[in-house]
């Protein structure tokens, strides 16, 4: 709960299309299905001037995001020296 209290003071205060986890067993890693889960929201998201933002917890998620058009906007240790969050933002415009 603090987490999650903690992550939502730094989220975009306009309004934006939140993503939630998106993720991919091992073995079906670099087909190009999180994309595809992903491109109707984003186009979505495209037509109605919406930004989108997300929350990837693996800096090695940061550039596979950055070829999908999101900016990382923040980054966060949770606790102190827990896990890590990145706040990325793809603008609608």
């Amino acid at each position: 709960v603090d987490a999650e209290r903690a992550i939502a003071a730094l989220r975009p205060r306009t309004p934006h299309f939140l993503l939630g986890a998106v993720g991919t067993v091992p073995t079906r890693r670099r087909l190009g299905l999180a994309e595809a889960v992903l491109r109707p929201v984003l186009a979505r998201a495209s037509e109605e001037g919406v930004d989108a933002s997300l929350e990837p917890s693996t800096e090695s998620n940061l550039a596979f995001y950055s070829r999908l058009g999101f900016k990382a906007l923040w980054h966060e240790t949770l606790d102190g020296s827990g896990p890590q969050v990145w706040g990325m933002v793809r603008s609608g415009s």
